[in-house]
Formats: structure tokens, C-alpha cells, sequence
């Protein structure tokens, strides 16, 4: 139980400090604002496109299930996911002043590689805490620790942003992946139970039913609406109209990470 706690703690921090929201959010909002001089519409796509594959969690999950990676899932899995998210990372500190377009395709990146961690370690709290019936502990445990690392990243995320550097945050990130990632090779076994990973068929049935279910169907609707946040992008509001600095706005999102950590 030790050790699947510390896996979760490590990977849920490492998500927040490196994607969600990531220590880069603050100061690539504001480098696409005020030095390329996006609109608001213009940094809203920009976002949208960023977030696609946080959308595609389920595919993710079908890879994850139906395919093993030099027999050692969870370890190998865990180290492509952020080795991809350190590559893009890593292109942003060759540049100086980097591109929309490159900005674009280093935010999708690393969030295919950390919404796909994020996929990873939510099967092993599942497949682990059914076995040791514990659950709803580990999941409160992950949720405790996205608030946590949400709050230093905006934080910290803020003192960046007055450098104005993306590359001083970007190589930061890179530590941090490479220390985590490390720490996860470490903790994780070499070998998990085996588990017979369902057919596509299989895996068809079982949505059809879960759909034909009523309970199923109305916590999918409120998941949808709570998801509708139709409000355009704070940045704009914080800084041009109450004319916030940097480290200040850092620290409203640290708030609200903590008190999100304080529910959990």
C-alpha cells in the first residue's frame, strides 16, 4: 500500500507541475498575450488545442489496456510519457523567441504524454485499490496531490512569468520530469499481476449497456455542464483591467489549487 501511495502522490504532482495546469501555464499565457500580441480569441483556440487530448483519455486507456511495452506496462509507459513531454520541453529552450506554431505543437505534445500518465496512473489505482479495497483512499490521495502541485506550480508559474523567460521554465520542468520520472522507475515493480485486457467487442457491449443505464446517463450530463465554462481568458481581465502583476496572479491560482486540494 506504501508504495502504490507514493506512485500516486509523485505522478499526480508531477502532472500538475508539468501540464495540469503546469508551471509554463502562467507564463506562456502571457508571452502569447503581450509578446506575440494573441486576442483573446487567439490564446482561447490556443488553449483548445492544448486540451484536445486531454479529451481522448479513452483511447489512451484502450492502448494502455490492450498493449504491452517490453513486458513492464506501468515502468516503460510511464518513461515514454515523459521523455515525450522533456522532448518538447527541451525544443522550447533552443529557441528564444518561439513561434505560435511551435508553441501549439510542444502543448500538445506534452499533453498527450501527461493525459496518457494521467490514464496510467488511474489503472493502477483502479486494478491495485480493488485488490487492497482501497479506492476511494488512493484516489483522494491523487486529488489531494493535483491540488497541492497545482498550487506551486501557479505559484512559482507567477515569479517565472516576471522573468519573462520560457526557457528558464521549460528547462525547470525538464528537471523535474527527469526526477520523477526516475523516482516512478524506482518505486514501480518490474512485474504486475496479469490482466486480461477485454476485446474490442467486449469493450462495445459494455458501453452500450453503461448507456441503456439512467444513473450513467445523468452523471455523464452533469459532467458536461460542469465542464461548460463559456468565459474568456482570465489573463486579459487580471491584466488589463485590474492591472495585476505576475506574482500576484500566481498566488490567486495557488489559492484556489489549495482549496481544491482541501476538498479532496
Amino acid at each position: 500500500m506504501r508504495w502504490l501511495m507514493t506512485v500516486m502522490v509523485v505522478a499526480y504532482l508531477l502532472q500538475a507541475l508539468v501540464s495540469n495546469p503546469g508551471l509554463i501555464s502562467l507564463p506562456l499565457a502571457l508571452y502569447l498575450k503581450e509578446t506575440l500580441r494573441l486576442s483573446a480569441t487567439g490564446v482561447t483556440w490556443f488553449g483548445v488545442l492544448a486540451f484536445i487530448p486531454w479529451t481522448l483519455k479513452p483511447v489512451w486507456g484502450l492502448i494502455c489496456d490492450r498493449v504491452t511495452v517490453y513486458g513492464a506496462q506501468f515502468r516503460t509507459y510511464f518513461a515514454l510519457c515523459y521523455g515525450v513531454a522533456a522532448i518538447a520541453l527541451w525544443s522550447l529552450t533552443l529557441v528564444s523567441s518561439p513561434t505560435v506554431t511551435l508553441l501549439a505543437v510542444c502543448a500538445i505534445v506534452v499533453s498527450c504524454g501527461i493525459a496518457f500518465s494521467d490514464v496510467l496512473a488511474d489503472r493502477l489505482m483502479v486494478l491495485e485499490g480493488r485488490r487492497l479495497q482501497q479506492t476511494t483512499v488512493i484516489q483522494a490521495a491523487q486529488w489531494s496531490a493535483v491540488g497541492v502541485g497545482a498550487a506551486v506550480a501557479s505559484w512559482a508559474g507567477g515569479q517565472f512569468a516576471a522573468q519573462r523567460s520560457l526557457v528558464m521554465v521549460s528547462a525547470v520542468t525538464i528537471g523535474l520530469l527527469v526526477l520523477g520520472g526516475s523516482f516512478l522507475w524506482y518505486c514501480l515493480p518490474t512485474t504486475m499481476p496479469p490482466v486480461t485486457a477485454p476485446t474490442l467487442r467486449q469493450i462495445g457491449k459494455a458501453i452500450s449497456a453503461d448507456f441503456r443505464n439512467p444513473q450513467v446517463r445523468r452523471c455523464l450530463g452533469l459532467i458536461v455542464l460542469l465542464g461548460l465554462c463559456p468565459v474568456p481568458p482570465l489573463w486579459f481581465y487580471l491584466r488589463d483591467t485590474l492591472q495585476l502583476s505576475e506574482p500576484t496572479i500566481g498566488t490567486l491560482g495557488a489559492i484556489a489549487a489549495l482549496a481544491g486540494s482541501l476538498g479532496a
